[in-house]
Formats: C-alpha cells, structure tokens, sequence
C-alpha cells in the first residue's frame, strides 16, 4: 500500500479537531478508518480517543471487520459520560488478502459517513456506498449496532479515497457545495501517487470555497501496488 493524509482544523493553532482517522497492518490485512465527532471541547476529545483506542485493539484482534466496529460501539457506550450528546461517523476499510493476481478485495463498514470513493486511472469515482444505511456510533446501543458489510474487488493501482464531510460541505461563492467525484474526475484524481491526489484535492477545495475551510476536514488515501497484504 502507499497510504497518504491530509487533515486540516478550522479553528486557527487548533491541535486537535473533530476529525480522526488511523491505519494499521494487520494479520487480517490492512485497516482503516476515519470518523467525525459531533460534538465540541472536551467530550468530542474524550470520544475521539475512545474511539481511536478501540480500533487500535480491535484491528488486530477482529477477524470480522463488523466485529471491529462492534468493538468501538462498546467502547464509546462504556467510556463516554452519561447523558452525552456527542456521537461520532465512521467508516473502516479492510483490504485483505490477494484474490488473484494483481486484486485483493476491499471490505468496507460504515455507520452514517459519507461513503469512501474508488478511484481507478481512467474511470469516474465510484461510491462504496453500503447495501443498508445505518446511523452513527452513539446513537445506537452497542447490541443494536449491526451496520452490513460491503465487499469489492480492488486492483493493483487502485486507490480508495476517505474522507469528512468538511471537504463535501466546503461552499463556493453562491453556496454550492463542493462535488467531489465530479471534481476529483477534473483533478484525474486515479493516477498519480496519493499524497500528489491529496495535495491536488487540498488545493482545488481552498479554490472552490475561496477561503480556508470553515469547518474540519479530513481525507486519507490509500493505493493498492499489488500483492499481499497480510502480516
């Protein structure tokens, strides 16, 4: 994999923002995620760090990618003081294993996130968008958390773009928003190494919007190069 970031907060000196995201190679393959809080100060930190916390752990201990999700729905439930109000979108990204030559599959859980993007030389984006939508961790109890698992066949070059919907919100002058995959079709956002897409990415969003973001905004990709991915 070649794996690159950009995160921006909108608050000016701000360390810490309402985004998160973190990779891990696994026994299982490769994992991802990326969240937004919803919340502000202290409690969004504490749900962030629960969050991150869990995934951490159970990246490498779930061989099911849901069971991972599961994991952090527990965590936040035990963790986040009573009566909160913060919540947090998610989505995980697993690669596994090569298929067959040149092709592994992407298996993809999300909980109220704007869907992860496939991005291949020569093609429009596609949208992995899940078979059923389910509502943010938080929400839900951790026993009523169920979100579906979405599998694709991924190829050697492909990449898989995730992000925040501080990019998707950012609004031009007139108060549209910002439309990623048609936009990502003008920046010929499959080819290209990650970091080189994200700084394109970074540099077309700022354009659109005229300013610096208003809000935090957050995106990670990953390009598959072929060949196993399991530790």
């Amino acid at each position: 994999m070649s794996i690159a970031v950009d995160c921006t907060a909108a608050a000016a000196h701000a360390c810490i923002g309402g985004d998160l995201y973190d990779v891990r190679m696994t026994r299982w393959g490769v994992r991802a995620l990326i969240g937004d809080v919803r919340g502000k100060g202290l409690p969004a930190v504490a749900t962030a760090a629960a969050v991150l916390g869990a995934f951490r752990e159970a990246a490498h201990d779930e061989r099911q990618l849901t069971g991972v999700v599961h994991r952090i729905a527990v965590a936040l439930d035990r963790d986040l003081p009573a009566g909160t109000e913060e919540f947090v979108t998610l989505a995980v990204i697993g690669l596994t294993g090569t298929v067959r030559a040149g092709a592994s599959c992407a298996e993809v859980v999300n909980c109220g996130h704007p869907a992860p993007l496939l991005l291949r030389p020569g093609r429009a984006p596609l949208a992995l968008v899940p078979p059923e939508r389910v509502p943010p961790l938080g929400v839900l109890r951790p026993a009523d958390v169920r979100p579906p698992l979405l599998r694709h066949l991924v190829q050697e070059g492909d990449s898989l773009l995730l992000y925040t919907d501080g990019i998707t919100e950012a609004r031009d002058a007139e108060g549209e928003f910002y439309p990623l995959a048609r936009r990502l079709t003008t920046l010929d956002a499959g080819a290209g190494e990650p970091a080189d897409v994200l700084q394109r990415l970074h540099a077309d969003v700022r354009a659109y919007a005229g300013h610096a973001p208003d809000d935090d905004a957050a995106a990670l990709c990953l390009r598959y190069e072929g060949g196993a991915l399991s530790s």
